[in-house]
């Protein structure tokens, strides 16, 4: 007996649906509980960080992805930048997301961004001469120390595929290699002269630093009244000297010159003020200024002068006068 076509429909309905269901519900939470949103992304996830069922079932017949061995500890100095990496093998159709664990907040998928932060996106590159091989650095510009803390590198799959780098930012910003000297130019006589050379090194802190005198190293042999002290600055990252005199004669001035083991150099010429060359010099400038010895000189000479006008006025008149008389 042949049936009618409507129960022909119904039948393969049927089948269709008792083969299907069990693989449908395969791909279907098991419980229905889902999470919150991952800072507005379009996927839910569980309370564990995994990403939703339909980003697994995607990826059920692609190869298990891996991760690239790669540094898990990265130590930046503050206001450099940061690269947390991250390389995947046999990614396929799935995403790389990264997240921090501190406040579970993801702050990108794939190439796109996620947070509201200028300074963060991520670098990704293809291997082409490692089949299959792709990178998902995470960069952090003008890093902060309150960005030190662990960020996760994970893969959109049924399993779990996730890796952690520990980030740590310290500061301050190192400064360019260079040096710096500062001190009295004109000390008086007898006056402390104290010199302070500051020399950084960039990445590193400078070794040594070396004084000289109008070009002749200064020791402690040549040079026994000058003082030289040295100590290390590391929260400025630099090496301090001083050079000291406790009393300054008129033979220590001169050019003074520091040079870092870097060889970078700065000089400061110094100048001994001698009390009796300043008078000195006052005494013999020029002008119609003069000083209470140079006034003294002029009015003695203009009475000696009027004495001998005098006299000799009255050596004339004198006999003129008695011969009258």
């Amino acid at each position: 007996m042949r049936l009618p076509t409507f129960w022909n429909v119904h039948i393969l309905l049927g089948a269709l649906h008792f083969f299907l269901n069990p693989l449908l519900s395969s791909t279907a939470t098991s419980n229905g509980n889902h999470g919150t949103l991952w800072d507005n992304s379009p996927y839910e996830v569980s309370p564990e960080g995994d990403f939703p069922e339909s980003l697994q079932f995607m990826n059920k017949r692609q190869k298990s992805p891996s991760f690239l061995a790669a540094t898990i500890n990265i130590t930046v100095r503050e206001g450099e930048m940061a690269t947390l990496p991250c390389a995947v093998k046999n990614l396929g159709t799935r995403q790389v997301a990264w997240r921090r664990l501190a406040n579970g907040q993801v702050m990108t998928v794939g190439t796109l961004t996620w947070i509201k932060d200028k300074r963060v996106f991520v670098d990704n590159k293809i291997r082409h001469e490692q089949p299959g091989v792709s990178d998902w650095n995470l960069l952090l510009k003008n890093a902060r120390q309150k960005d030190s803390g662990i960020y996760e590198c994970q893969i959109t799959d049924k399993k779990r595929f996730s890796r952690n780098i520990t980030l740590t930012v310290i500061g301050p910003p190192i400064r360019k290699p260079g040096v710096t000297i500062e001190g009295k130019e004109f000390p008086n006589l007898g006056e402390e002269i104290r010199l302070t050379c500051n020399a950084t090194g960039g990445p590193h802190i400078p070794e040594e630093i070396d004084w000289f005198k109008e070009g002749d190293k200064i020791d402690s042999h040549k040079y026994p009244n000058i003082l030289i002290t040295k100590y290390r600055s590391l929260r400025d990252q630099s090496l301090v000297s001083q050079l000291i005199i406790d009393h300054s004669r008129e033979e220590d001035k001169g050019m003074y010159i520091c040079r870092s083991s870097d060889e970078e150099i700065a000089s400061l010429k110094v100048t001994v003020m001698v009390a009796g060359s300043v008078n000195k010099k006052r005494g013999t400038g020029s002008g119609s200024t003069y000083g209470p010895h140079q006034g003294s000189s002029a009015s003695g000479l203009l009475l000696k002068g009027s004495a001998w006008i005098a006299l000799f006025f009255y050596t004339l008149l004198y006999p003129l006068c008695m011969h009258v008389i």
